[in-house]
């Protein structure tokens, strides 16, 4: 059985991250597994580069593809909402064919946005099909996060993303041009890590049509796991009496979606109320503005592996404010290494997060209970914030580990692979 991974990259991003990690399950688990790329940062043998025949073809598809994804959506709308990322994946390209010669049994694809694959060239591939869901973009009209708007469930037009009162808009021609292709898919199969998002696909008029499964995604939990917290803190030079909040993403600080904002509110009606206290933030360098807290910001940049679970072990807590989360590394993450995880109660975050057990799910999007979280968690006994800390990372093992996402897939795999 030779599986064939697709992601427009292989470890940048949260979507290429879960890519990668059940790619390196399968290989462990002795599964033929190639990761096709379009853009290749890693120097991995069984990650496959589309372009890599020559540095002007990777240059045209590491620079020029994204830019000519983004034209229709530059030519038609300039007042749309900019924090919201499209992908219109309207540009053809050799990028099936290439993946046909691969010859797989069968292709699994996952984030393919910035034009890697042309939506219209999917009924070309060869074998059967299974696709995960990363984002909503799947069945939109190019965004990958609706935020607020359901016009998916009917179809797509006079978009208030794109702040458009025109019906045949780009997300009406994206939407049709979808729909044109799913049309002629016969063995598509949907997979989502999480039950919020399989309920919207489901909903969805695009996907309703094709087989859904819940396969979460995995964490290596002999990778992220607790380090003693004092050896955590002296690698970090905090002391034991300080509480240390966490916050992270990539983009953490610049992405509007990841609630920021909302943490630097809910801290500061925590003003006062909490002593000792300093905020941790990785996937950022900072901004340099003036945040008017009362709390010591460290801006730790960008961690491997390694330098996150000592990070995520030195925290007394994770803050996880996303507007909308498909999934949530950071979250599972967190939980892995025992650290108990405030956010609020929306999008595929409640399938690991059980309130008050191994964290504590706010009212989306009220501040104040955000901060009440906080205040609940940081000002716990020793003996309640102990069972958190158990709970979160039993969570994990009991449901979220890598063997058991490879588990399931191979299952799936087997599945179609029979029937076809």
């Amino acid at each position: 059985m030779k599986i064939l991974l697709v992601s427009t990259d292989d470890v940048k991003g949260g979507a290429a991250i879960a890519t990668w990690r059940l790619h390196q399950g399968l290989l462990n688990k002795g599964i033929n597994s190639e990761l096709f790329v379009m853009r290749k940062a890693s120097d991995d043998k069984s990650v496959i580069n589309s372009v890599s025949k020559t540095d002007r073809g990777e240059f045209f598809y590491r620079s020029l593809m994204p830019a000519i994804d983004r034209l229709p959506l530059k030519m038609f709308y300039k007042n749309r909402d900019r924090s919201i990322f499209w992908s219109s994946n309207w540009f053809p390209n050799s990028a099936v064919k290439e993946l046909n010669l691969r010859r797989g049994d069968l292709v699994h694809l996952n984030w393919i946005g910035c034009g890697f694959l042309d939506i219209s060239s999917l009924n070309k591939i060869n074998t059967p099909l299974v696709w995960t869901l990363h984002d909503m973009w799947p069945f939109t009209g190019g965004c990958h996060d609706s935020v607020d708007c359901i016009k998916y469930m009917n179809l797509c037009g006079s978009c208030p993303l794109l702040r458009s009162n025109i019906p045949w808009d780009l997300s009406r021609w994206i939407y049709n041009r979808k729909s044109g292709a799913y049309k002629k898919l016969k063995d598509l199969t949907i997979v989502s890590p999480s039950k919020w998002l399989a309920s919207c696909s489901k909903n969805s008029s695009l996907l309703k049509d094709f087989p859904i499964e819940v396969i979460p995604h995995g964490i290596n939990q002999h990778l992220y796991k607790p380090v003693g917290k004092e050896i955590a803190r002296k690698i970090l030079n905090v002391p034991m009496d300080r509480k240390i909040i966490l916050f992270g993403a990539i983009r953490a600080t610049k992405n509007k979606r990841k609630g920021y904002s909302l943490l630097l509110s809910a801290l500061r009606e925590l003003s006062g109320q909490l002593k000792d206290t300093e905020l941790f933030v990785f996937g950022s360098y900072g901004s340099g503005e003036i945040l008017n807290i009362d709390f010591k910001v460290n801006y730790m940049g960008f961690l491997d592996d390694l330098s996150l679970v000592i990070l995520y072990s030195a925290a007394d807590v994770m803050v996880v404010p996303s507007l909308q989360e498909a999934w949530g590394n950071t979250v599972m993450e967190s939980l892995s290494c025992g650290t108990p995880v405030i956010a609020f109660n929306t999008g595929g975050i409640p399938d690991m997060v059980d309130h008050q057990k191994n964290g504590y799910l706010a009212r989306p999007f009220e501040v104040s209970d955000l901060a009440c979280g906080i205040e609940w968690l940081l000002n716990s006994n020793e003996e309640t914030r102990r069972s958190l800390s158990i709970n979160a990372r039993q969570k994990v093992e009991e449901n979220f580990t890598l063997d058991l996402q490879v588990k399931r897939y191979v299952s799936l795999y087997r599945k179609l692979l029979d029937k076809a």
